[in-house]
């Protein structure tokens, strides 16, 4: 896939404020295959943005990065500037199971990625799918929140919503204490943080 901008990414018209997504020379093979290769792109709060292109050309991979259904192979993708983010590992593929749940997130459901919180001294780990819809949350570091670029929920540190569509908290993936504290393990994948 090539993608073809007016500007460059790093010019948008932002007025210097954190894109709500981003992505940094994001590629993705499958084996041999290349589907992606050095994605660059900002969407801002308000933007519209279209993508198009051949069929083959990637646009369902592109789309399925963003909503974190696939890893990138190389690059970064950042919703409202960073997050501490984990993934499933891909090999062998496999998925974190949701410890609770509620709307489109039950217990028993797949996770292929999560937040590890440390909140006024209490670790907790979330799901990244939010519970409308099952996006992928975005840390917001400045508001200390999660939000869920598709729709607009909101969750606190916590897990809790108050904001938006969402009909209860994230769900949490059971979790233990790793063998020292800076570690915790899901699934048993032991996690720094």
């Amino acid at each position: 896939m090539t993608a073809t901008v007016d500007r460059p990414v790093h010019d948008a018209p932002s007025g210097g404020k954190v894109p709500l997504v981003e992505m940094r020379n994001v590629s993705k093979s499958y084996g041999n295959i290349t589907a992606l290769k050095d994605i660059s792109l900002r969407v801002h709060p308000g933007e519209v943005t279209g993508i198009l292109g051949d069929n083959g050309a990637g646009k369902s991979t592109l789309i399925k990065i963003i909503a974190g259904y696939h890893p990138q192979t190389d690059g970064e993708l950042l919703v409202d500037g960073e997050a501490v983010k984990f993934n499933a590992p891909t090999s062998p593929n496999s998925a974190f199971i949701m410890a609770d749940g509620v709307g489109d997130n039950a217990a028993g459901d797949l996770a292929f990625g999560g937040f590890v919180v440390k909140n006024n001294g209490k670790v907790s780990c979330f799901a990244v799918n939010c519970s409308h819809l099952g996006c992928p949350v975005g840390l917001n570091e400045k508001e200390k929140s999660f939000d869920c670029p598709c729709h607009g929920s909101r969750f606190r540190l916590d897990g809790q919503r108050f904001a938006g569509p969402a009909p209860g908290p994230l769900s949490h993936l059971t979790w233990k204490q790793g063998t020292d504290p800076g570690t915790i393990e899901v699934d048993g994948i032991v996690l720094g943080f």
